[in-house]
């Protein structure tokens, strides 16, 4: 309000003399409308969002008096429609698990008055997604098999520090660990096999993947490393020969059936329990002259079976002594009437022997041995080589029933 003078010169009623000379007032009262704070409002009061994604709520504004609302949020962004009233929507970028805080809209009509809305957010945990990227559907016993997992997290801050681990159960029943994104495991016998791969992030929760694998069963592996002879230069009948093998089996948990077939009717079995492998060894002689296929087999606790054969010819007494023969003329250290005159005993007894003559044939190998023993007294051969002839003639006498490793036996009816 206040007052306002007024002077109107030329007025009538003002420079009449009778007025005389006045002052004129105009009294007013002057009202001036009062501002209103604006007023904002959010749809939602508490915002929930899984870790990785962005959140988001929305509202309204307005003010009163007609005023542009500016609006700004304590975390995130908000982006108003309209200027004196309208919506606003707010965002806030993906992020990490954390606990409910306060987001808090404050919109200000520039003119000194604000008005706030306040909600809650919380960004929960997600497990991590866990993937095994190799998954055979069997395994063979005692193979390693190679396994490699990958994992995310929906949070991308928990990518690099993701824990991997590996775990593998054998027909229900805890059997390997592993940790990484590689992992190798080797069955050790057939059975149901499960590999979990887990991965967790800084949350503590895990996101897993399994697979479930059969162990197979692998045959074992059988081998026939060498057939030894008493007498290194002939085999006879009767001869005792030793045979030596093994096996190896993949599933060390298997238990195994060992088996010499000889060839002639003859075998012999053994039982070996796990551990994976075996020297094996075994003695036998053959009553006949003729060519034997020995087998050796092993057949594990589900039914497996390995297999190894190898070849053994029994030399008649003819063949046999032949063989001598061959051996006695190839001597560096005999003059050739040395070699003629043992030569002409093993043919004697050859030929004893091939009319059934065991006594004669007999005789003519003791001769032969005699006159072996002489050279050997005069150096003119080496005591090596004389048992070779030695334990060949012996194996020879074997074969006829006329000789006996602890005392020679002479047929009676000289």
């Amino acid at each position: 309000g206040g007052q306002l003078y007024i002077s109107c010169s030329g007025c009538a009623w003002f420079t009449g003399a009778q007025w005389g000379q006045d002052f004129a007032f105009k009294t007013w009262v002057a009202t001036v409308a009062a501002n209103h704070p604006p007023v904002v409002a959010a749809d939602t009061s508490a915002v929930s969002v899984p870790e990785g994604t962005a959140a988001a709520n929305s509202g309204t504004f307005s003010d009163p008096d007609g005023d542009t609302v500016a609006l700004s949020a304590s975390l995130g962004a908000v982006a108003p429609t309209g200027t004196s009233s309208g919506t606003w929507s707010w965002t806030a970028p993906a992020a990490d698990e954390a606990p409910a805080q306060t987001v808090t809209i404050t919109a200000d009509d520039g003119h000194g008055h604000t008005a706030t809305t306040s909600f809650t957010l919380t960004v929960t945990v997600v497990a991590p997604t866990a993937r095994i990227v190799t998954d055979p559907a069997t395994i063979p016993e005692g193979t390693p098999e190679p396994f490699t997992g990958s994992a995310t997290s929906s949070a991308a801050v928990d990518n690099s520090t993701l824990n991997l681990g590996w775990q593998v159960t054998k027909n229900g029943s805890p059997y390997a660990s592993g940790s990484g994104a590689s992992f190798t495991f080797t069955p050790d016998d057939e059975g149901t096999f499960v590999v979990t791969f887990t991965a967790s992030d800084d949350g503590g929760l895990p996101g897993t993947d399994s697979q479930t694998m059969t162990g197979t069963n692998v045959a074992p592996k059988a081998a026939i490393t060498g057939i030894t002879q008493s007498a290194p230069l002939v085999i006879a009948a009767s001869e005792s020969l030793s045979y030596a093998g093994n096996f190896s089996d993949a599933g060390a948990l298997d238990s195994h059936i060992v088996t010499w077939n000889f060839g002639d009717g003859s075998t012999t079995s053994a039982n070996y329990g796990p551990g994976g492998s075996a020297g094996l060894s075994a003695t036998h002689p053959y009553a006949a002259a003729g060519t034997y296929t020995v087998t050796l087999t092993v057949t594990d606790d589900d039914g497996g079976v390995g297999t190894a054969t190898a070849k053994v010819t029994v030399l008649t007494t003819a063949q046999a002594l032949n063989a001598i023969a061959a051996f006695v003329q190839n001597l560096p250290s005999l003059n050739a009437g040395q070699k003629n005159s043992l030569t002409a005993k093993l043919n004697a007894a050859a030929a004893s022997a091939g009319r059934g003559d065991t006594k004669a044939c007999n005789n003519q190998l003791n001769a032969f041995l005699n006159e072996l023993q002489a050279y050997v007294n005069t150096d003119k051969i080496s005591a090596a080589d004389a048992a070779t002839l030695r334990g060949a003639v012996h194996a020879v006498k074997g074969s006829i029933g006329t000789y006996n490793r602890f005392l020679e036996w002479w047929p009676l009816g000289f």
